[in-house]
């Protein structure tokens, strides 16, 4: 499993670094999951379309932090169950929205 973080100041950095990286997923056809403030799901679904995604607020999507592994693990187990050998996910943390200069999103693949 690959797991990167990416400290973002601006939107245009997530971008950057997110739309790639999901578009190459869905070309490869892998199943793929976002769980990010509403303010970056509304860019990133707009860059990148609503089909082959999952989409979830960070802020209302199982919004503790055990609670949230927990529903990541299920995700992905489901969709390995499926036969996807790879899952690409994108996730915040929830709760208060941290000062711009030290936003993080994790994101990840599974490697077979």
């Amino acid at each position: 499993m690959e797991h990167p973080a990416l400290v973002y100041r601006h939107m245009d950095e997530l971008l950057a670094y997110a739309v790639p990286f999901l578009r190459e997923g869905l070309e490869q056809s892998q199943p793929a999951f976002v769980a990010v403030g509403p303010g970056e799901l509304a860019e990133l679904r707009s860059e990148v379309g609503e089909d082959g995604v999952g989409w979830a607020d960070t802020n209302h999507w199982f919004p503790g932090p055990a609670r949230r592994l927990r529903a990541f693990h299920l995700f992905v187990a489901d969709q390995m169950r499926g036969g996807a050998t790879r899952i690409r996910l994108i996730g915040e943390p929830s709760g208060r929205k941290a000062p711009p200069s030290s936003r993080v999103s994790g994101l990840g693949t599974n490697r077979p």
